[in-house]
């Protein structure tokens, strides 16, 4: 899980003559659960607009992109802070075996850091991104 942590990066770009700026990057799982997690919640039609959701025509991307920016609107003005959380929850899903194994399997070898669960945003996440 360290090694992949070191080819994580995020790139913004300058803006071109529309003044749009391309970010790309690599995440690990865990922020792009992260992110899913926060974001899913803003983009079904209608939201963050002032149009009935059947009048909506952004495309999924432009909700997504609308969501990013409302986040980092409301982060930036102080209304979530570190100190009074987040807005979203990642649910993990385990078995009884997963947590018997984890209670008592630990091989030595860090092996159990390899083992994915399943999350409500799409993305697996191991224990340490868990943690």
């Amino acid at each position: 899980p360290t090694t992949a942590m070191k080819r994580r990066y995020l790139s913004v770009g300058k803006p071109d003559a529309d003044n749009m700026v391309r970010i790309s990057g690599l995440v690990p799982a865990a922020t792009a659960a992260l992110i899913t997690a926060n974001t899913a919640p803003l983009t079904k039609r209608g939201n963050l607009v002032d149009l009935p959701a059947a009048e909506d025509m952004r495309t999924r991307g432009q909700r997504h992109a609308d969501a990013l920016h409302h986040i980092m609107e409301i982060y930036n003005h102080g209304i979530v802070t570190p100190a009074r959380g987040g807005t979203a929850s990642i649910i993990i899903s385990m078995t009884t075996d997963d947590l018997d194994e984890i209670n008592h399997g630990d091989h030595g070898d860090g092996s159990l850091l390899n083992n994915l669960y399943p999350t409500n945003t799409g993305y697996s996440l191991n224990l340490a991104e868990i943690m």
